[in-house]
């Protein structure tokens, strides 16, 4: 079968059939931008996604989140880079509810901030195996919720062993738990289930609903749950594959650029580059082998973080962009603002004293050998501070030996000791850990963590320590001279000073030539 062509506006020919779900954004953006294809409409998705797989179409167009599930449980199966049509998905309700999708949007903006949208993405769109978490129920609920959706839309709603299941689903569940509602599901197929919900039979419509022009006129939209954007979904064999370097991070529109679950990189992407594709995964070492094998364009990395990958690899790069500037610090739980203030006191002393200097020296080094936590001795009779980080960070947190070990973690320790603290390290994924400090379930948090505006009103934070650069990381066709891999770095990439306050990490990006 012969390759598709790149931009995806080529195909809008006799010569190519696209695959649309009948009653879609989807359908409705492939008539508009490829009237001279040839369009074949299915009652099911199933249908079409059958269709591409046996080459019966050439693409199949719909929401990119949950084709992203479709290729990720199909390796035969892949996305186009770019963008077809832009989309928002929201929850709709009846006109003159105004009050009701007023705390909808309360609840959108927490589950953004606080990790649980990350969270849910990476389980139900990026997951192998996803599964409902079991949930806990209002106790007395103040109202009832009679919530419509498809069900026939894997992974967002589907029927699992006879029980609604999915990412809109967890959403309806999470959202009625934040009213204090008790929920009750009617399946209602597309598009009569938008039909309910703009007459009022069911209170509000999760079912990855698409605020276009015409549906906002007879019903009400809340802000977006989840991003996405109308994308094709083709077989694997028949994309082309691109070696031409890039050398601009402007250069990333239309291809996929992978970014740390749970953390600020998401607004960042968005920010620098609205049409760069976002994947999201939970490693900076799984970033970098995708990036090797080819299956992403680039992966967005802070500064310090990527100087440590520079000091391992030898065939990636940093490319120049400097797209953004946060401070570093560890997080406490609200309830901790004793702890915070012990731990400013202690950071100060050491910066004064030469101590940061040194840890930074050591971490951010390239001697290997020298990358060990000192033996801290403390008898805990000033009780137990529960540290919650993610392993996968270097130099910030990481594993060698079987043991966590890192540059936050020294600190940690060393300031622990000082006031005769036992630390109970929790190593759990970076969308957790905020969830944990808000909760109680965790003192402090200590894993590269930068200072937003949002975090600020859920946890405290230390005094800023850090300064440096955010790249994101390239590799090209062949492997970078020497002298090349040194110039990459850019100024201020070869040694950076920790500070205690008003110092800065910068973000930057690593790229390969790779469509």
């Amino acid at each position: 079968m012969r390759t598709l062509p790149l931009p995806a506006a080529q195909m809008n020919t006799p010569e190519y059939t696209i695959g649309v779900a009948q009653g879609t954004t989807a359908m409705s953006i492939v008539e508009a931008r490829f009237p001279k294809s040839r369009i074949e409409y299915h009652m099911s998705l199933h249908d079409g996604y059958l269709a591409v797989q046996y080459g019966k179409i050439d693409a199949f167009a719909f929401d990119r989140h949950s084709l992203q599930y479709v290729a990720a449980h199909n390796p035969e199966l892949a996305l186009l880079p770019e963008k077809i049509g832009d989309e928002r998905i929201v929850v709709g309700t009846a006109l003159g509810k105004e009050a009701l999708i007023g705390r909808v949007n309360d609840f959108i903006r927490q589950y953004r901030s606080d990790g649980t949208y990350a969270d849910m993405y990476r389980r139900w769109i990026m997951g192998q195996n996803p599964k409902m978490p079991d949930l806990p129920k209002p106790a007395r609920p103040a109202i009832t919720l009679v919530i419509g959706t498809d069900g026939r839309n894997e992974p967002m709603n589907f029927y699992e062993n006879g029980r609604l299941a999915g990412f809109d689903i967890e959403f309806a569940e999470r959202l009625a738990l934040f009213l204090n509602a008790k929920p009750v599901y009617h399946t209602i197929d597309f598009p009569a289930v938008v039909s309910a919900a703009a007459t009022g039979k069911i209170d509000l419509l999760v079912s990855s609903l698409n605020a276009t022009p015409e549906r906002r006129r007879m019903m009400l939209f809340s802000d977006p749950y989840i991003d996405s954007e109308i994308s094709f979904l083709a077989r694997a064999d028949r994309l082309p594959f691109q070696t031409a370097d890039i050398t601009r991070f402007s250069q990333l529109a239309g291809r996929k650029v992978v970014i740390i679950t749970g953390s600020t990189y998401d607004r960042v992407l968005k920010k620098a580059n609205p049409g760069a594709v976002p994947e999201y995964f939970q490693t900076f070492a799984d970033q970098a082998e995708a990036l090797r094998s080819g299956k992403i364009a680039a992966f967005l990395v802070d500064e310090p973080i990527a100087r440590d990958i520079m000091n391992r690899t030898e065939d990636l790069t940093i490319l120049p962009d400097r797209l953004t500037s946060d401070g570093y610090a560890f997080a406490f739980s609200r309830r901790r603002p004793d702890l915070r203030r012990q731990f400013n006191e202690a950071l100060e002393e050491m910066r004064a004293g030469g101590a940061l200097r040194k840890i930074d020296a050591k971490w951010f080094g390239k001697n290997e050998a020298a990358k060990v936590l000192p033996d801290l001795k403390t008898d805990g009779s000033n009780g137990v501070i529960r540290l919650a980080t993610n392993s996968g960070l270097p130099p910030f947190a990481y594993i060698r030996d079987g043991q966590i070990v890192g540059y936050d973690i020294e600190i940690a320790m060393t300031i622990a000791a000082k006031f005769g603290w036992t630390v109970e390290i929790s190593d759990m994924e970076v969308a957790a850990i905020l969830p944990s400090l808000i909760s109680g379930k965790s003192d402090m948090a200590a894993c590269g963590i930068t200072i937003t505006e949002e975090r600020s009103r859920s946890v405290l934070s230390a005094l800023p320590r850090t300064k440096a650069a955010l790249p994101s990381w390239s590799r090209p066709r062949g492997k970078l001279p020497k002298a090349r891999r040194r110039a990459a770095r850019g100024p201020g990439l070869s040694k950076v000073s920790r500070e205690l306050s008003s110092s800065k990490n910068g973000m930057k990006w690593f790229c390969r030539g790779f469509g």
